[in-house]
């Protein structure tokens, strides 16, 4: 990857992390924001996932996800379990995540 292809990646990633908007950043602050922007945005997934489940529910009140690849219990999985599952499932079933 060239410097300029590195520096427009860099833009990119400003624009997108709302911490990083409307401010001069360097290189490293820009890649720490957009980790610990992704690592937020994880965890949002994962209360989502506790809070409404992504599959049928059962009379227990458990919330079982049974289009993850590792059918989990997420009321009682950890975040980096249910975020674990949702990697493996997009990477064995190939889904494709549709860009905005």
């Amino acid at each position: 990857m060239t410097v300029m292809n590195v520096e427009k990646e860099l833009v990119k990633l400003e624009s997108m992390v709302p911490a990083l908007k409307n401010k001069h950043n360097e290189m490293d602050e820009i890649l720490e924001g957009t980790a610990l922007y992704i690592s937020q945005l994880q965890r949002q997934l994962a209360a989502k996932l506790r809070t409404h489940g992504s599959g049928v529910g059962t009379g227990s009140g458990r919330h079982q996800s049974p289009h993850l690849a590792a059918n989990i219990n997420t009321n009682t999985a950890s975040v980096d379990e249910i975020i674990k599952s949702i990697s493996l499932t997009i990477a064995t079933k190939g889904l494709n995540i549709k860009k905005k």
